[in-house]
């Protein structure tokens, strides 16, 4: 600032310096140059009569000032950094929810395996975990599942002993249906099979008689058991279609339209195409009315051949419709495929296979 601002202005560029964010004020210029620029005003200054005012500093190098003025903040925030980085490299809680089993024996079993509080998270394998967990005759399914540091196990299906009851009433629940388990709960009873376990139509999926493990035990056996189940249905389809055609025969036919809407006299067949052949608007009616004569042929059905695409299309959805009338409405779909095999005489038939999960357990006394 001060008189002639832009002589300054100009000695400064013919210096080589690199000016930019130039504003123009009154009896001064606002600029803004990078930190070795800035050195040379001193010298550029020199027989002026202009004065240069630092208004603001910015940029990587004002930022390592401020970090150097901070040093004891710096360090301590980069060991912060360094400690979190660390610690979430490990487990540091364990989180066991069982009910019969004890919670204690779970968690010295994962100590055993490696698994327990400090252990490093790279190390640990949740699949390995389940399958000994599994292992043990008491577990009928565990769920082992690595969250951030911490560690959940989930055990479901022990078989403590429950609570005596009389004989009577007792119950199995069997398998309703050929399957393979995905999840069992047992709320009364001892678990016959683990989950990933292919059972058959009549098994029985969970124990009410515990007479093996003390005379004059049982119970009406009760839990939740789901299983993967697999569908499929067939269709095939020939190569030809039914369609419907003229037959050569036709009758003239009249319909009246008021409002829009059509009102024909009479149907002379059951199956129809109808043929505009004239049309006349009554303009003597205050109503607007339009008599149409159609010509109206007759179709009889009658077998034509169909392009491939249309057979196969026509085998698939008959295979669906067949698949939807015996899927269980509260099945959840997991998967579905379809496939088509063309035979020699032009015929092609369509397979589709769903796969489901769904509720497999029924009670019954025994």
């Amino acid at each position: 600032m001060g008189k002639y601002p832009e002589r300054l202005v100009n000695r400064c560029i013919e210096e080589g310096m690199i000016l930019f964010d130039c504003e123009r004020r009154e009896g001064a210029v606002r600029a803004c140059v990078s930190a070795d620029d800035f050195k040379k005003l001193r010298r550029i200054i020199r027989g002026s009569e202009c004065r240069v005012r630092l208004v603001s500093k910015k940029g990587r190098i004002r930022a390592a000032g401020a970090l150097k003025r901070n040093a004891a903040f710096v360090t301590a925030l980069s060991v912060a950094a360094l400690a979190m980085i660390l610690a979430s490299t490990r487990i540091w809680a364990v989180r066991v929810d069982t009910v019969t089993v004890p919670e204690e024996e779970i968690t010295e079993a994962l100590s055993e395996l490696g698994a327990g509080i400090g252990a490093l998270r790279r190390s640990i394998k949740t699949s390995e975990l389940t399958r000994v967990l599994n292992a043990d005759t008491r577990i009928a399914n565990a769920k082992v599942k690595l969250t951030g540091v911490v560690l959940s196990v989930r055990i479901d299906g022990t078989d403590e002993m429950p609570e005596a009851k009389s004989n009577e009433g007792a119950a199995n629940v069997y398998a309703d249906k050929d399957c393979v388990i995905t999840y069992i709960s047992v709320t009364e009873g001892r678990a016959m099979v683990k989950k990933g376990q292919a059972v058959r139509a009549g098994d029985i999926l969970i124990s009410g008689d515990l007479s093996d493990i003390k005379e004059g035990y049982w119970v009406y056996a009760e839990g939740v058991v789901y299983g993967e189940t697999v569908y499929r249905a067939s269709f095939t389809a020939e190569p030809f279609e039914e369609r419907l055609v003229r037959s050569g025969t036709f009758q003239r036919t009249i319909a009246f339209s008021v409002f829009g809407q059509e009102l024909f006299k009479g149907r002379p067949f059951p199956s129809q195409e109808l043929e505009l052949l004239r049309e006349t608007r009554l303009t003597c009616s205050i109503i607007p009315i339009v008599v149409r004569e159609y010509a109206a042929w007759e179709l009889v059905p009658e077998l034509t051949p169909d392009a491939p695409e249309g057979t196969e299309e026509r085998a698939r959805l008959s295979a669906q419709e067949k698949l939807d009338r015996i899927l269980p409405k509260d099945a959840k779909i997991i998967a579905v495929s379809t496939k088509c095999k063309a035979d020699p005489d032009g015929s092609v038939t369509a397979t589709v296979t769903v796969t489901t999960v769904e509720k497999i357990g029924i009670s019954r006394s025994f």
